[in-house]
């Protein structure tokens, strides 16, 4: 059963006995089968699961290796999760050996953080045209990332600039450290730490973890790189996975060159490749192969299929991004009504603004679609406000989630008074929270906001003796005792509904905790929600059509894919300063998108787009001349298709081929017209066969004049108001219209 329904390299893999391994695995190639039936292999021939770990990326990816362990061998393997919720677990065991820290740390996410360092540059003064606390944060979390931590190491002169960002980046530091709270970054920067200052831990689970994996390497920064290295210095066991072509977060601190030069770290690496691919069509991959070849930092291989060609990629071009979102729209619907799933066509671009257009087009059409990566659902306002009370239940020294619900629900403790409390706690040297549950405050502040912080102090006290409560209990005591819900009925205006519904979802998230978790924690619900991505909480079982940036939908595949606007400026995405920089990352970029369909593929670009507030001229991008575009032909015959007005009856109105270039490694593509790559504007009325007001003749409906029309090419529609049967909407392509004048 292990060994079963295995390609060679596949089952190679899973037999590799001790000793380093690569595993090159390019897109659709199997590779969580791989890890998962190498991981059970393992079991089958006597380790112990506690014995085995393995690192990916997302906890969606974690759950998914979980499930098929299950299923194999009947085992769930208890240490297979993403490198922060791996980190997050040693350090709840472990972080009391990093005073001032204890277990029951606050995570802070990048607006908690924000927050902090905001403060900072008050209290530093510093000029705000040389530090944003965004470009600060940045600074930051490179350091940590890229240099472990080490000031030195990173690069950080003595100039003025750098000096200012060493003072913010130790202020930051210590600001962290009172409040007994980590950052994203700090998960994995505390872990090495603990691990190079505490030999006995780190020797510890060297012993336990006797086989070491890690998913998607060619996304790991310097840190993760150095976790590896540190868990596996005593017996070599690592297996690492990954694909070179498929590394898109550069811009985030991954560093490509860990599993290009891993046979150089590891000169007797084990090194086998899957390029037989189990997802796209043979049509679909010979167009990421015929893109990814131009790319010079890479693994050469040739992903292939035994699945049958299917049907060729198409490219289309549109005069501009409103008539693009009307089209794609159309495509959708005739999808949808010829019996695909919302949930399988999947609209993916490279900047969230690319969303707009499609997103209004499909509202006026009534298709049901959501936003993947819009506002994390446990970073809307008020579900943060509830998770504030639990955040300060579960860490009293978190100062942050303090300050920010003192006055929420309004109770009339103003900014002044705030900052006056926690001027008086820091200059005692004791918690905010310490400091409201003594006497003494109460004389620095009028009667009015002495009485408003007794009673929330009063509420606390309430709180904090339903602490040890279920996780759904506890939420909703926060709730009842606070009053949210009135305070969000009265407050909020028309979106109350919204975020009353949202509040109450974290009831049933709190609910779902506790039903997964029987000897759950609170400190484990908040740490489970801190560590959620947005991907996590998708569900394509909403049976919604997915809109997302084509980063988020890495890792995930849809019989359907839509990729807008693949145009220079937006896809590559080109910097101003630099214009080659990172080329080769946006071309992986756009492979990652192409290798995300199965079954059918569409491209498009426009003529002119709405681009800052304007419309500018727009270019197809570079990458699309490295598809090898096919050489025009004539069209051939078409089946005439007649489409009544508002109503998509099939997908076929879209341009058959106009040519097709065959054989081994080559692109089957379809392209919208000739003038893919003329970058003249197009005028819609002269094109137009049968331009509005003009009479035409159908062989079933009569006469009738056209009154309307959309669209470029043999894509065109025209609306005719016929005399005997009212209006009808034909595809040009598709239809014998005779034209009486």
């Amino acid at each position: 059963m292990i060994l079963g329904n295995l390609n060679p390299a596949q089952r190679s893999a899973v037999l590799h006995e001790s000793g380093p391994l690569l595993i090159l695995a390019g897109a659709g190639s199997g590779k969580t089968r791989t890890i998962t039936h190498r991981m059970a292999h393992l079991i089958d021939c006597g380790c112990a699961a506690e014995s085995l770990l393995a690192i990916t990326f997302t906890n969606k990816a974690a759950k998914e290796m979980q499930e098929r362990m299950e299923g194999l061998i009947g085992v769930r393997s208890p240490w297979i999760s993403t490198f922060h919720s791996y980190c997050a677990r040693i350090l709840r065991r472990h972080i009391e050996r990093l005073l001032p820290y204890g277990n029951s740390f606050t995570i802070y996410d990048a607006g908690d953080s924000r927050n902090i360092i905001k403060e900072i540059l008050e209290e530093l003064e510093v000029d705000r045209s040389l530090w944003s606390a965004r470009a600060a944060q940045e600074e930051i979390s490179r350091i940590k990332n890229a240099a472990c931590g080490d000031i030195e190491q990173a690069g950080i002169g003595n100039f003025a600039n750098g000096r200012m960002l060493r003072s913010i980046y130790e202020a930051y530091t210590e600001a962290l450290r009172k409040r007994n709270a980590v950052d994203f970054d700090d998960l994995l920067l505390l872990t090495v730490r603990l691990f190079t200052e505490c030999p006995d831990v780190l020797a510890r689970y060297q012993d336990q973890f006797r086989h070491v994996l890690i998913d998607e390497y060619q996304d790991t920064n310097a840190i993760q790189y150095r976790l590896g290295r540190l868990l596996t210095a005593t017996h070599r066991n690592l297996c690492i996975t990954g694909d070179p072509d498929q590394s898109i977060y550069g811009w985030r601190g991954a560093n490509l060159s860990n599993i290009l030069n891993f046979e150089e770290d590891y000169p007797d690496a084990r090194v086998i490749t899957l390029a037989q691919n189990y997802r796209s069509t043979q049509h679909i991959l010979d167009v990421a192969n015929s893109l990814i070849v131009h790319n010079g930092l890479r693994k050469p291989k040739t992903l292939w299929t035994e699945a049958a060609a299917g049907e060729p990629v198409r490219v289309y071009r549109f005069s501009n991004d409103a008539e693009e979102a009307t089209e794609v729209a159309l495509l959708i619907q005739g999808l949808i009504e010829s019996g695909t799933p919302h949930g399988d066509i999947a609209v993916l671009y490279r900047i969230n603004a690319l969303s707009r257009p499609v997103e209004k087009s499909l509202i006026y059409a009534g298709i049901p679609y959501s936003i993947v990566g819009s506002i994390a659902f446990f970073l809307r306002r008020e579900v943060k406000d509830v998770l504030a009370y639990l955040r300060i239940l579960d860490n009293p020294r978190d100062e942050e989630s303090l300050k920010r619900i003192l006055n929420v629900p309004t109770r009339g403790i103003g900014k002044a008074t705030i900052k006056k409390l926690v001027q008086i706690a820091r200059s005692t040297g004791r918690p905010l929270l310490d400091l409201l549950f003594s006497d003494g405050w109460q004389a620095t502040v009028n009667r009015k906001a002495e009485t408003s912080v007794s009673s929330f102090v009063e509420i606390l006290k309430t709180l904090r003796t339903k602490k040890s409560s279920k996780v759904q209990d506890l939420v909703q005591a926060v709730i009842e005792e606070t009053r949210f819900e009135t305070f969000l009925r009265e407050s909020r205006g028309d979106s109350a509904r919204e975020d009353i519904e949202n509040v109450w979802q974290l009831v049933a998230a709190g609910k779902e905790y506790d039903t997964e978790h029987q000897d759950g924690t609170l400190t484990g619900f908040l740490e489970v929600v801190n560590l959620l991505g947005d991907i996590d909480r998708w569900r394509r079982s909403e049976d919604k059509v997915p809109l997302m940036t084509i980063h988020s939908a890495k890792g995930l595949e849809f019989p359907v894919v839509v990729i807008l606007g693949v145009e220079d400026g937006i896809l590559p995405l080109l910097n101003a300063e630099d214009p080659e920089a990172d080329i080769e990352e946006e071309r992986r970029l756009l492979y990652v998108g192409v290798t995300r369909a199965r079954d059918q593929l569409f491209i498009t670009h426009t003529a002119n787009r709405m681009r800052f507030g304007s419309v500018r001229a727009a270019y197809p991008s570079r990458f699309l001349r490295e598809l090898q575009p096919i050489a025009t032909a004539d069209p051939p015959t078409r089946c005439p298709i007649e489409i009544d007005e508002g109503t998509l009856e099939s997908i076929h109105f879209l341009d058959e081929p106009r040519g097709r270039r065959s054989g081994q490694g080559t692109p089957d593509l379809d392209f919208a017209d000739e003038l893919f790559f003329d970058d003249n504007a197009f005028d819609l009325e002269e094109d137009a066969p049968y331009p509005v007001g003009s009479r035409v003749r159908h062989a079933d409906h009569g006469v009738g004049e056209v009154v309307r029309i959309s669209g470029i090419g043999s894509r065109q529609r025209v609306t005719v108001a016929f005399e005997e049967t009212g209006e009808k909407q034909f595809v040009v392509g598709y239809v014998k219209l005779e034209r009486i004048r």
